[in-house]
């Protein structure tokens, strides 16, 4: 099974992934401490949700998600 990878280096935080993972629960939460130059960056919580659809890696900063 594959899940998202996410480069903390890549990400803006501007929360793109959490928006559009379509999973219930969330795949992502967002983490109030890692704050990027857009805001809270997002982190897996869920993983075994994922159903690797790919649209966080589509949404996000090139590079910044990766399904692995």
């Amino acid at each position: 099974m594959a899940i998202p990878r996410i480069d903390a280096e890549k990400c803006t935080g501007e929360q793109d992934c959490f928006e559009v993972c379509p999973t219930e629960p969330n795949c992502f939460e967002l983490d109030e401490w890692d704050v990027g130059p857009a805001g809270a960056r997002a982190y897996m919580s869920a993983p075994e949700e994922c159903i690797e659809c790919g649209a966080c890696e589509v949404a996000c900063p090139p590079g910044a998600i990766v399904i692995e």
